[in-house]
């Protein structure tokens, strides 16, 4: 009789049976025929499973995209919902989920391209560094442009950009930006959307940035058109943990933002907790549908520090998700950034994918100052630092639905 040990067929009903969503169990757009396999902690992927699934069940395991995040196991296949449904019977596995459809957290609008005190950065750049904000009017504020900042910002420290890709050649990053993996096996490295860039040249841009002494490292997992998929998240994730690892001791700390959404996935939740777990910050868009985020990942890990996002009038924008699993607010209105358009390229973009850049910025930054700030500690430390209370809905009314009233800061203190 053919048997492995690395998954075993369960024969009783004491067998504790795998958790099994379809398509029409998830909220989200979906990759048809495509699932990710969370496997229990004792079970192996090895070649005698994968020619046991595709014998018994018809299933081809996709092996290149299995993955391992500190006990969080699993891996890819290409199946139909009736190949599926035959997984049930494996006490091996905790789980099986379609793989949804994974998207950059940008509103559509899009428009043109010691202690310092810099007066040439962004009105975001000016609200994360001062407590006191006056600015009331609905008209841009081109003059709020004042960036206070410790001149460690973010030296020694590494922020991966989950994203697009990054324009490496652009002058923002002064060398500081490099390629890491790419998931998106139909284009190269190189950002062709633009999303990407922009965030990081919030979190580490030597004018747009935050932590300008910071390294930044892409990993792409969204293509030309701002889109990827699930597995390829959980993939980068896994690559993510495992560099960390191979670099702690040469870093005072690493930073991982992800603006990007899509409908709830428990084991996306769970990789995403697993990089929090190994010490590592992790900040991620809150979205931008005007709903709870508790009903969108990552924004509903535990482990994630979820960032609204707020105008330069002091309103959370009314896109934003709200309630109680947002960390934190910061700026995602009218956001310059570096652009792809040429080496010293200017976009202006909106949403919560340009809020979450200034907090992972933020968290670099704080890193650059003390090893003991990690992982989802971090995130509670900047929610004690932050600027409270000062926010309102675009109408004025209170912000509600158990939403924090905190805004980022950097805690710089201006020079006397």
């Amino acid at each position: 009789m053919f048997k492995t040990l690395s998954l075993l067929l369960c024969a009783s009903a004491a067998c504790a049976k795998p958790t099994i969503l379809k398509r029409q169990d998830v909220a989200g757009e979906v990759v048809p025929d495509k699932y990710i396999v969370q496997l229990a902690p004792n079970a192996v992927l090895d070649d005698k499973l994968i020619q046991k699934l595709k014998v018994e069940s018809g299933i081809k395991v996709n092996k290149t995209t299995s993955f391992n995040l500190d006990g969080l196991k699993g891996f890819t296949v290409k199946a139909n919902d009736s190949a599926i449904d035959s997984l049930a019977e494996y006490s091996s596995l905790i789980s099986v989920e379609p793989v949804t459809v994974i998207r950059a957290a940008i509103i559509p609008r899009q428009a043109t391209s010691g202690t310092l005190v810099a007066k040439d950065g962004t009105w975001g750049l000016d609200r994360v560094s001062h407590r006191s904000w006056t600015y009331t009017s609905r008209d841009f504020p081109e003059n709020k442009t004042e960036y206070i900042y410790n001149s460690a910002a973010g030296v020694n420290t590494v922020t991966y950009v989950v994203d697009t890709g990054i324009y490496t050649a652009h002058s923002d990053f002064g060398g500081r930006a490099s390629y890491g993996a790419n998931f998106i096996t139909t284009e190269g490295p190189e950002d062709k959307n633009g999303h990407g860039t922009h965030v990081a040249g919030t979190i580490g841009g030597t004018k747009f940035g935050v932590a300008r002494r910071g390294k930044i490292i892409s990993v792409k997992v969204l293509n030309i058109n701002g889109t990827g998929d699930l597995s390829g998240i959980i993939s980068a994730l896994d690559w993510i943990n495992k560099d960390v690892a191979a670099n702690k001791a040469t870093r005072r700390g690493s930073v991982v933002n992800m603006s990007i959404g899509a409908s709830f996935s428990q084991t996306l939740n769970d990789a995403t907790n697993a990089l929090a777990n190994a010490g590592i910050l992790v900040v991620v868009a809150a979205g931008n549908s005007a709903t709870d985020a508790s009903t969108q990942s990552p924004a509903s890990a535990t482990g994630a520090c979820a960032i609204g996002s707020m105008s330069y009038y002091n309103s959370a924008n009314t896109y934003s998700n709200f309630g109680p699993k947002v960390a934190l607010h910061a700026p995602g209105f009218r956001v310059r950034s570096a652009g792809i358009a040429g080496p010293n390229a200017v976009a202006e973009l909106s949403g919560t994918s340009m809020a979450s850049p200034h907090v992972a910025g933020v968290g670099a930054y704080l890193m650059s100052f003390s090893t003991s700030y990690t992982g989802s500690n971090l995130c509670k430390r900047m929610q004690q630092f932050a600027t409270r209370n000062q926010l309102k809905k675009d109408d004025g009314s209170a912000l509600g639905n158990n939403t924090p009233n905190l805004i980022v800061w950097n805690t710089a203190t201006k020079p006397r």
